[in-house]
């Protein structure tokens, strides 16, 4: 009887030193994560090419939107656009700007002058049918 129950006791400490083994495991992962998260490369910076890209990049640039017939400019940076008329298929222009004064040129309508305001972030067209139309930037 004295040797089954030290055999028991025996059998029991040894249970509880595999699981100390299982703990010392399990430190030994958040040691390695947290070695882990150290070596994370930093971030680089931009490039000083691409910073002096986006200081000079045209304040033209951008899409507009007339509320009161619901047609929009889009001015890209490669001086070309589109303009769409209540949503429907958009006709491409290329652009040019000298101060306030834009000039668009369509490949199928010829010249158009918008004037810019780039205080309000605004474009006005001077239509013939419909008056002044005034568009905002979004």
């Amino acid at each position: 009887m004295k040797k089954a129950s030290f055999i028991l006791v025996s059998i029991i400490l040894l249970s509880c030193n595999g699981n100390n083994s299982v703990r010392n495991q399990e430190y030994a992962d958040v040691d390695s994560a947290v070695i882990d998260t150290m070596d994370v490369q930093p971030l680089k910076d931009e490039s000083p090419k691409k910073l002096a890209k986006n200081k000079t990049e045209d304040p033209i640039v951008g899409t507009y939107y007339c509320y009161r017939t619901q047609d929009t400019y889009v001015f890209q940076s490669g001086k070309i656009g589109y303009f769409t008329v209540q949503g429907g298929s958009p006709s491409v222009f290329t652009w040019e700007r000298s101060g306030k004064n834009v000039t668009i040129v369509y490949e199928v309508f010829g010249k158009q002058k918008l004037k810019f305001d780039s205080q309000a972030q605004t474009l006005t067209e001077e239509s013939k049918s419909l008056g002044t139309l005034v568009f905002d930037k979004q």
